[in-house]
């Protein structure tokens, strides 16, 4: 501090007096005490200044300290990690809300609680454990309980410590929360135990190939083991024995869509091939850039085998290996298009060879089937044995084969060829330790003469073929124009069929049953009828037959049935209906299955009444199939329908199957009544089958009457009804109507005129 001068003595201070004198300065005033006064004050005043930097300092520390406790607190009650200090005892002496939060409490109910109280039961163990180590530091996972007694998974790092203020021990205990960590240590070790124990090789390789992880399939399925493979790159291992081309579609697909699919030749570890079924999946990065490809395929060997058996199973013949209908109309399919393509170059021809065995059914009848099967077997080896490598011999079923003879050019090409087969077929066959001899009927059809589709080329080499069997065993025979032309006129037939049923030009007619006791009319039997725009009046078989083979009967029949019913209750509601109205079933509509309940629909649908109505089913239809037969012929009679038995007599059934068919009645065959009476054969039958009737309680028609000697002779015997031309021929339902009512107030002594024949 710088001291003021004092005063001369000559000096005074100057004297104030009221309110106009100065008050003398701390200078000044200091200048008049002694020199050690002033030294004192001085040190003082240093004294006090030094003492107010000591407190700024202070304030400014306890300022520091101040934000560093809160600073500490905020970190404390924030920080992911629950705290809390214990005291030996395992008291909470403290605890941050992330703890508490962990706990589900809230912090007044967690201090001067022991912390026990919020673990596992099965835990505290582990608990007691960390607060009595002698080791300073500890770690151990434990499980913590909240109010709904929810398990929190968490890592405890426990330091224990001397208090400070009473040196006692304590411990600080840092709890993390791991149970997502646990979940998702969970999921991962299933994961990885999943990908180690599927069924697929797995094969883990990095964004440069480079295989990372193997799976123990792949290692079964391959027969390297891990420490062989991990390291070498993945795209040189999985495609070894693939093309390059290969693998740069592999790679191309892997960049624009991130996968690729596909089947591969895979080789295992003792140098063996298989098939596998490979597929490639790209994991990539947060910047969506590749990382890891993961690969799986699997060894189809099995698979292949499988599709190969079924392959053959669907294809070829289980029996002789040869392909079966299916194979040979694709592949004759396609050699229809290749004809069709090269039509310019003259190349268009082609033909097929059918085959049936001449004498097969004996062979199998009384060698039995396994030497059938011999048979067919043989047949198969001697015609792939002949043929050329091109040429396709299949097996149609049954004993009868099909040879595709593709690029034929001509007539004696086909014959040639048919005539190697039938001398090699007339080489005897070794079966069952004897020789027989066989034959074969060939019959050729030739594209594009004999036809233009794959159907009608092996309809006309049937036929053809069927033509060499009736000229006799071991023959060859070829469509010619008159062949043809009658086969085109049956399809065309065929066709204007369909026509007519679908624009309801098929019409029926009805002929009229007399009972021969009586002379009245007691039923009529609804007849169908044809008449062709331009060839006239079809013959009923001729249709029939062709509507049969086609299956267009079904749909035809069940229309005679409908219609057959309206017609008799339009003449129930005129008043001159007949008892009764017998309707064909053809044996192809007699064999649906369908039939019982269609028959029932249709009766429902137009109200006639079901004892109205009579089902006419052929022997040949009902008597071979007695155990098929009885449950339609069941049903039908249990609606009351009456069943009858047509053209009785015909067939070559025993007369003991009657016994076990429900029926109501039996028709005799018309040839029976042709000859009636003089040719005697004929009339021993038909007595005999009137008195099987009779003793059966079974109602008999003879249809085909047309002379009065022939009524008489049945008239005598004891028939019941009969119907033919000598009464009437078959009428539209107006005229059948009139003739009923004329029958009904005088019964015809003889013969009836007559009537118009639509």
């Amino acid at each position: 501090m710088k001291k003021r001068p004092a005063p001369e003595q000559n000096e005074r201070p100057e004297q104030t007096t009221g309110g106009g004198a100065d008050l003398p300065s701390l200078e000044e005033v200091e200048a008049l005490l002694p020199g050690e006064v002033r030294s004192i004050l001085h040190n003082l005043q240093v004294h006090q200044m030094e003492l107010e930097m000591q407190n700024e300092e202070l304030r400014y520390t306890q300022q520091v300290l101040s934000d560093s406790r809160e600073k500490y607190s905020r970190l404390f009650e924030s920080a992911p990690v629950g705290y809390c200090n214990l005291d030996k005892d395992g008291i909470v002496k403290e605890c941050n809300q992330t703890l508490a939060r962990m706990l589900g409490h809230p912090k007044e109910k967690i201090i001067r609680f022991p912390f026990a109280s919020f673990v596992l039961a099965e835990d505290t163990p582990i608990l007691n454990h960390m607060l009595h180590q002698p080791t300073t530091e500890t770690e151990y996972q434990i499980r913590l309980l909240d109010p709904q007694r929810r398990c929190t998974h968490a890592l405890v790092r426990m330091h224990r410590f001397k208090s400070d203020r009473d040196g006692e021990r304590r411990s600080m205990a840092a709890l993390t929360d791991i149970s997502r960590l646990n979940e998702m240590a969970t999921q991962l070790k299933t994961q990885g135990l999943a990908i180690e124990n599927i069924q697929e090789a797995v094969c883990i390789a990095d964004n440069g190939s480079r295989i990372l992880f193997v799976n123990r399939a792949f290692e079964e399925v391959t027969g390297l083991g891990r420490e062989g493979v991990l390291g070498r790159r993945s795209d040189q291992l999985l495609f070894e024995q693939e093309p390059e081309e290969l693998r740069s579609d592999v790679w191309r697909k892997l960049q624009e869509s991130g996968r690729w699919r596909g089947k591969i030749r895979q080789q295992r570890a003792d140098g063996r091939d298989f098939p596998a079924q490979l597929s490639i999946s790209t994991i990539n990065d947060d910047r969506g850039y590749p990382q890891y490809y993961v690969a799986v395929f699997t060894d189809i060997t099995h698979e292949e085998m499988n599709r190969e058996h079924l392959n053959r199973l669907a294809f070829f013949d289980s029996l002789t290996g040869l392909p079966n209908r299916q194979l040979f109309f694709d592949r004759l399919q396609q050699e229809i298009a290749r004809a069709r393509r090269e039509r310019e170059r003259e190349r268009d021809t082609f033909g097929l060879l059918y085959m049936d065995l001449d004498r097969f059914k004996n062979i199998n009848d009384t060698l039995g089937h396994s030497v059938g099967d011999e048979l067919l077997v043989k047949t198969g080896e001697r015609l792939r044995a002949l043929l050329r490598e091109n040429d396709t011999v299949a097996r149609m079923g049954g004993d009868e084969f099909i040879v595709l003879l593709p690029h034929m050019l001509t007539h004696r090409d086909a014959t040639r060829i048919a005539g190697k087969i039938l001398r090699a077929m007339e080489r005897p066959f070794e079966l069952a330790g004897a020789s027989y001899h066989i034959g074969t009927s060939i019959g050729f059809s030739r594209y594009p003469h004999d036809g233009l589709d794959s159907d009608t080329l092996v309809k006309h080499a049937d036929i053809a073929m069927y033509r060499a069997k009736a000229n006799g065993s071991n023959g060859f025979h070829a469509l010619n124009d008159s062949l043809t032309e009658r086969i085109h006129d049956r399809v065309e037939l065929e066709h204007d069929l369909r026509q007519a049923f679908a624009q309801q030009a098929l019409y029926l007619v009805y002929q009229p049953q007399i009972e021969l006791a009586t002379g009245r009319c007691c039923g009529a039997e609804a007849l169908l009828r044809w008449e062709h725009p331009h060839r006239g009046m079809i013959p009923t078989p001729e249709f029939i037959g062709i509507a049969e083979e086609n299956g267009q009967i079904i749909d035809i029949g069940y229309w005679v049935l409908r219609k057959t019913a309206e017609q008799f209750q339009a003449w129930a509601h005129a008043g001159s209906a007949p008892d009764i109205v017998w309707a064909n079933l053809s044996p192809r509509q007699f064999l649906h299955r369908d039939l019982v309940h269609q028959i029932r629909q249709i009766l429902d649908a137009t109200g006639m009444p079901p004892e109205r109505l009579g089902i006419e089913v052929t022997e040949n239809a009902a008597m071979p199939n007695l155990d098929y037969s009885i449950e339609p012929l069941k049903g039908l009679r249990a609606m009351g329908i009456r069943v009858s038995i047509d053209d009785f007599g015909a067939g070559f059934s025993s007369f003991g199957h009657l016994r076990h068919l429900p029926l109501d009645g039996l028709k005799i065959d018309r040839q029976f009544i042709a000859r009636l009476p003089g040719e005697a054969n004929d009339s021993a039958i038909t007595s005999a089958i009137i008195a099987m009737a009779q003793a059966l309680k079974l109602t008999l028609v003879a249809e085909g009457v047309e002379t009065v000697q022939q009524m008489d002779f049945l008239r005598a015997r004891g028939c019941d009804i009969v119907q033919g031309f000598y009464l009437a021929k078959p009428l539209d339902p107006r005229h059948l109507a009139t003739y009923f009512k004329e029958l009904e107030s005088t019964p015809p002594p003889g013969p009836v005129p007559d009537r118009p024949n639509p």
